[in-house]
Parts: C-alpha cells; structure tokens; sequence
C-alpha cells in the first residue's frame, strides 16, 4: 500500500470529466505510470476500489497513461501531486489531502536533540562520517533508511538532498546518498536498529513516532509534531494534493480525494488533516 501511495503522489494524473457523474457515466482515471509496467498500477487500483467500502459510489474507469503532460491542467482534469510548494497558477485550486513528513530518529541516550537540514546532507552524503564533527561522542556515524523507491526515500532526496522529482535538473554529486546505508522497511526494523546501534541515525516516516527508546529530532529546531506538521513549519514534509480548475470542481473530486485520504491514513506513514 504505502509504496504505490508513493507512486500515486509521485507519477499520477487523475483526468476527471465533471460532465460524466451527472450522466451516471463511470469517471475517467488515468494513471500516469512512469515504472514502465512494472508497478501494476492498473490491476492494483481496480483491485482496491473493487473490496474497498470506503470508496462507496466513486466510479471510475481506470487506464494507465505515460504519455500526457501532468503539468497542463485544462478545466476537466485533476492532477494529484507531492511537493513542499504547490504551483502558483491561476485558476488552480489545491486540496491537500494528505502530508508525508520525514521524521529524523537516533538512539535515546545520544546526547542530540536538533539538528540542521544541512548536517544531515552532510552525514547522508558521506562528507560528515564521525560524531565528532557535530562535537559528539561517539565513533563512526552509522546510516539508515527507508529503500530506494519509497515514498520516504524520494521526499527525502527532495527535501534533504536536494533531488528534482521532475529530474529537470541535475543532482549534484556531492549530495548523493553515499552507499553502505542500512535499509530498513519497517518502524519494527528501525526499532530494532536504534536500539542495536549507540551511533546510529535514521529517516524514516510518521511511523518513526510509535518506536520506543529513540529520540526524534528537532530540524531546524523545530519539532515534528502533528500540529508542526500539518502547519507547514515543519520543514521536512511533503503536501500531497489534488489540483483542479477554480472554474469547474470536478463532480466526484470529493469521493477521490476521500479515497486518497483512506489510503494515505492507513498506510500509517502519512498525516490524513
């Protein structure tokens, strides 16, 4: 679930005729899918909207696209999209339907309570390897985190490393992650790393906030709290939205943005408003 709610955030176009619900015509959603197949996103969605209640009357009929342009919003399409800044255009109307923070983990006896966006460029891309550069006890620093392809990890790249989701520009090579992080898909997996390792940080997501003895750390001196989160604040937090035409809301955008919702909060790695 979490990894295609990924995806969804990441690739999709929701094309969505407002014409068609007054007609009880099923809508149109068309997934753009940039796995080149791989991820089944058709057959995923059509499952999911089949056995899950939740979706109630939204009907839709699902194709898979990798050839329309999600960035050219005409008065029938809703885009779903993730990103710190949602495009300034006018005519465009956004409904975030839900946030995907990155929480920032070590072990509760580090003496570490905050931490810079910055240093932590630094430490995921190699070029701060010992505690003691933050003037911390302590030997090596040890890496962990959420797998390539994750949510997590792409918002991460974004917000941390600098990364363009779009790949209009190019990363620059001192902010790659540097190999030899430990990869951890679980908040028990990352639990059971931070209680192993006295020198160990981590990324992960909301579910960092259920694992016992560990720290989260402030960034920037802020805290991710829930209130921190939801207001923008925070700094490491993505919005997930729909965008549609102020001209013409879209007849079943509710029941969509509704079933995003559900998804998102079941997940357990997003903050649902």
């Amino acid at each position: 679930m979490f990894k295609i709610i990924g995806c969804i955030s990441a690739v999709l176009l929701l094309a969505v005729n407002a014409w068609c619900s007054e007609n009880s015509v099923p809508e149109p959603l068309i997934v753009m899918d940039s796995s080149n197949g791989t991820m089944e996103l058709q057959s995923f969605f059509s499952r999911l909207l089949e056995k899950d209640s939740a979706a109630g009357d939204l009907e839709v009929e699902i194709t898979v696209n990798n050839s329309a342009e999600p960035d050219k919003l005409n008065k029938k399409q809703v885009i779903a999209t993730a990103g710190r800044k949602l495009p300034d255009k006018s005519g465009v109307r956004a409904e975030v339907y839900a946030w995907l923070p990155v929480l920032i983990a070590v072990p509760e006896t580090m003496p570490l309570e905050s931490i810079s966006v910055e240093d932590l460029r630094r430490i995921y891309s190699g070029r701060i390897s010992s505690w003691s550069r933050l003037k911390l006890p302590g030997g090596a620093v040890r890496r962990a985190g959420y797998p390539v392809g994750s949510a997590v990890e792409r918002a991460f790249r974004q917000l941390v490393m600098l990364d363009d989701p779009a790949h209009t520009t190019k990363l620059d090579p001192a902010n790659e992650i540097a190999p030899g992080m430990v990869t951890i898909r679980t908040a028990a997996a990352a639990g059971t790393v931070l209680e192993s390792w006295n020198d160990v940080i981590v990324f992960g997501s909301w579910q960092l906030a259920e694992v016992k003895k560990c720290k989260l750390l402030k960034i920037n001196n802020i805290a991710p709290s829930r209130e921190n989160i939801l207001s923008g604040k925070y700094p490491l937090a993505e919005k997930h939205a729909l965008l549609y035409s102020s001209s013409q809301k879209p007849g079943q955008l509710p029941q969509i943005a509704d079933f995003l919702r559900k998804s998102a909060r079941s997940s357990g790695h997003f903050i649902v408003p």
